[in-house]
């Protein structure tokens, strides 16, 4: 089903398809990034091309252009001037206030939902709805389309440190493991060739490395760090896979798959409900339920 959506996402909405949907070097991609073709204009919106932005660091690649105000996937799509699917954000904390930077990919992006009806959003109103202590919440989306840990890591570094974060949320996905499925280097597709006028490897897509990473940087500035898990049947397989976790203990797991599963039954939730018409993306009641399965972590902090 991963390999399907990727597919369907890299030909429908990234690149033309007779242009190929893979590249072999960063530089190649950059250049795809900047044409001005193939950007699709009607109820659908733009398409992903039209919202990205080449980055100079090999680490993170692209990122969202900043200050977008367009419809995309059939839904409004507006970025700050920081690139961020968020409101504009300062980068003083007022006092009191409880900051929460989410990382994540095209699920935490809120990929065809609305922003105020994205997770992000919502777990930001459900903690200060629920707050007891005069605390003020304050959840900052990093997501991006196609993302994987590696590169949101890199991202926390250079921008999401500014705004001086007490938590750090990774929404991490099953296909997390890998480069972003766009991105592939012909001799070996777990890699990718780094830009032609740069020497240093290419980056490394292990999703424990950069966890490992994340977690030394997060403790350098007392951020906590949690990892919370789409919630699938098999999430524990995942979690197995990330051979980080057993030397982390600071770092908060959440599972999510069994209260997902407990929510749908006591509430008679029909699950075709909870995917987007057209492709496997959560729907605006899904992003709902993952807040509200995220926030009592935070609550309790």
């Amino acid at each position: 089903l991963v390999g399907s959506l990727a597919a369907y996402v890299a030909a429908s909405f990234f690149f033309a398809p007779a242009k190929g949907t893979t590249f072999n070097n960063l530089n190649d991609l950059r250049l795809a990034m900047l044409s001005p073709e193939d950007k699709p204009t009607g109820n659908a919106g733009v398409n992903l091309r039209a919202i990205l932005n080449p980055h100079p660091d090999d680490r993170i690649i692209y990122d969202l252009r900043p200050d977008l105000d367009v419809t995309f996937q059939r839904v409004p799509v507006k970025t700050n001037s920081c690139s961020m699917r968020d409101r504009e954000r300062s980068f003083a904390k007022e006092p009191n206030v409880f900051r929460i930077a989410l990382l994540g990919d095209s699920f935490a992006f809120g990929w065809g939902v609305e922003e105020g009806k994205i997770f992000a959003s919502t777990l930001e109103r459900i903690l200060n709805e629920k707050s007891v202590d005069g605390r003020k919440f304050e959840v900052l989306n990093f997501g991006v389309p196609g993302y994987s840990t590696f590169q949101e890591v890199a991202v926390f570094r250079e921008r999401a440190l500014d705004f001086a974060p007490d938590a750090v949320l990774v929404y991490f996905i099953e296909n997390d493991f890998g480069m972003p499925f766009f991105i592939r280097n012909s001799n070996n597709p777990d890699e990718i060739s780094p830009s032609a006028s740069q020497k240093k490897q290419p980056p490394n897509p292990d999703p424990s490395r950069s966890l490992v990473e994340l977690n030394d940087l997060a403790r350098e500035h007392s951020i906590k760090v949690y990892v919370a898990f789409n919630p699938r049947a098999k999430w524990m397989k995942d979690k197995k896979k990330l051979w980080a976790l057993d030397d982390l203990p600071s770092v908060d797991i959440i599972p999510m798959f069994d209260e997902l599963v407990h929510s749908i039954k006591t509430r008679e939730i029909d699950d075709t409900t909870l995917q987007l018409p057209d492709d496997p993306h959560p729907s605006a009641p899904k992003h709902q339920l993952l807040a509200e399965i995220l926030a009592p972590r935070f609550l309790s902090q």
